[in-house]
């Protein structure tokens, strides 16, 4: 029983190891595949690493179900991760959201954040929701 327990922990270490030297790109090509697991490994692996990219195709499977069980919420904690590890695309996602909840003052700041950073989808979105207010007579988008 040591025997396979050792035989388990080298397999999973080899793994962690490899992962190491592969990439995001390396995962959606594996994912692609149908190779869901060595994908997730790695995903999982870079994401820990605080890899954004990782971090963000990973909450892109837990929100949708893709690979693993469906979680909203560490679906939405990693796009939050990645946004603050400054990819912007998470940023806008997580902004948009963040709006579609009704939660105005959060999907502002991330939303803003992307916009400063060249996110032009987040600008269209802070442009489209401040011209809905004024349209609806109310700033509460803006003044959030």
């Amino acid at each position: 029983m040591k025997a396979i327990a050792s035989i388990i922990g080298i397999s999973s270490l080899l793994i962690v190891c490899s992962a190491s030297g592969q990439s995001v790109s390396d995962a959606r090509a594996l994912f692609k595949e149908g190779k869901y697991q060595e994908s997730l490994e790695i995903l999982n692996f870079l994401s820990d690493s605080g890899n954004p990219e990782a971090q963000f195709d990973l909450g892109n499977l837990y929100l949708f179900g893709v690979a693993v069980k469906a979680s909203q919420d560490k679906g939405e904690s990693l796009w939050l991760k990645s946004c603050n590890n400054g990819f912007l695309a998470a940023c806008t996602n997580i902004g948009q959201r963040y709006y579609s909840q009704k939660n105005y003052s959060e999907a502002k700041k991330v939303l803003i954040r992307a916009a400063e950073g060249g996110d032009t989808l987040a600008a269209k979105y802070l442009a489209e929701w401040f011209e809905k207010s004024e349209w609806q007579g109310s700033s509460s988008v803006i003044n959030n």
